[in-house]
């Protein structure tokens, strides 16, 4: 089996565990913990996501590349693993004080105290659970397997010790035990890989700390606009909270094969001197799963409503109706950015380019649903239909400088 395939296949693993479990375990937490209960639980994992973001820095792609460069070289592979690792260390140091300070500070925050500190379970996968590192070494069944079994530690747990509204604080729970499962277990097998680690120097830490910073404001800009929908919902109650987060469940799983593809073929990318080939070979046949899928998502919205929210009410289920629907849209639109934003341009090296594209779109965001408050129509569809909005930007704009660069879309 060729490496490309192996990577493909764990990655596949990883990913329908990463979505389907939340999937599987949604109409019982949502029977468990109520639509307002689960709301708040999502609303702190959204919360968290956007502090996430920081010890990520974007190493899937950043650091997934430096990786692959070093290749064979075992001096090099340690040498930048290592420090790599040193700046995961310290960013996840800075951003854990960062969120326990604003929990203590955030007097709804306080109120759900457990719920808040418990989802920082996101912070420790992000820094210390290595995926960046196997894939970069096309070794993804490794962490796949680790991912595997932390799921199935957070599954036992929830499912042992989520009974109703006041245990709610065992869902991040169940997800910070399977973390630190996986976390020891893959680092360890990192560790053995490059056998042992070099010493952190901070010169070097700083300095790819800078290399890094146009994918790091890339993946936040992505990320301000991608997950403001969680935190946006808030704002109508947190029962609206949950029946987002069902559609954008849904939405994840619709996106898997094309993120899949696009983390398989990102260090084949980073090593090719003609990338746009690997594009022209793999961008059609993507395109075209896409198309289907968001076609699938949008004429089966009703029947996943009525499956995932047990005795779902009318007015719930004309909402998260609706918001699959739009959201199905999203599949194609991020598959796209996907080939344009993250294959084309950062596979051949244009991170600053990406990085004002995303900035870009970020502000197209804001200023949409600015206007929407404005004009009184700030309400659940609507802005939901500007984040699709957002992306349909990205995808025109990115298109454009991928044709200016290669003189071709594919």
């Amino acid at each position: 089996m060729s490496g490309l395939l192996q990577n493909f296949s764990a990655l596949t693993v990883l990913r329908a565990l990463n979505v389907l479990v939340p999937l599987a375990l949604y109409p019982w937490l949502m029977y468990q913990l109520g639509p307002e209960t689960l709301g708040i639980v999502v609303f702190a994992q959204a919360v968290a996501t956007y502090f996430m973001v920081v010890p990520n820095y974007n190493m899937e792609t950043f650091g997934t590349g430096l990786v692959a460069k070093a290749g064979m070289d075992s001096n090099a592979l340690k040498s930048i693993t290592s420090q790599l690792l040193g700046l995961k260390f310290s960013l996840f140091v800075l951003t854990a004080l960062a969120f326990v300070l604003l929990t203590f500070l955030w007097p709804f925050a306080r109120q759900n105290v457990w719920i808040f500190l418990l989802s920082m379970h996101l912070f420790v996968q992000e820094a210390f659970l290595p995926t960046w590192f196997f894939q970069g070494v096309q070794k993804v069944k490794i962490v796949a397997t680790y991912n595997g079994l932390s799921k199935l530690i957070a599954v036992l747990w929830m499912l042992t010790f989520v009974r109703g509204p006041e245990t709610a604080f065992h869902v991040p729970l169940g997800y910070l035990w399977g973390t630190l499962v996986a976390s020891l277990a893959s680092t360890w097998k990192l560790w053995a890989h490059i056998h042992g680690m070099a010493r952190w120097h901070r010169s070097q830490i700083v300095g790819l700390a800078k290399s890094g910073w146009p994918y790091f404001i890339t993946s936040v800009n992505g990320y301000l606009y991608v997950y403001a929908n969680r935190i946006l919902m808030g704002y109508f109650g947190m029962s609206y909270v949950a029946y987002y987060d069902l559609a954008d469940k849904w939405l994840q799983m619709g996106k898997a094969p094309q993120q899949i593809l696009g983390l398989s073929l990102f260090p084949k990318i980073s090593q090719s001197p003609s990338p746009k080939s690997i594009l022209k070979r793999f961008g059609p046949p993507s395109i075209m799963v896409n198309v289907l899928l968001a076609g699938g998502l949008f004429f089966t919205a009703g029947w996943i409503v009525e499956f995932s929210i047990p005795d779902v009410a009318p007015e719930a289920y004309r909402l998260s109706t609706g918001l699959l629907r739009i959201l199905s849209m999203n599949i194609l639109l991020s598959g796209l950015n996907s080939l344009f934003v993250i294959q084309g341009l950062m596979g051949s090296g244009e991170g600053k380019s990406v990085m004002w594209l995303t900035l870009e779109t970020l502000v197209f965001f804001g200023l949409t649903v600015g206007g929407l408050f404005l004009v009184g129509c700030f309400t659940p569809l609507m802005i939901t239909r500007a984040a699709v909005a957002a992306e349909a930007y990205l995808v025109v704009r990115s298109g454009i400088v991928v044709w200016k660069k290669w003189g071709t879309w594919a």
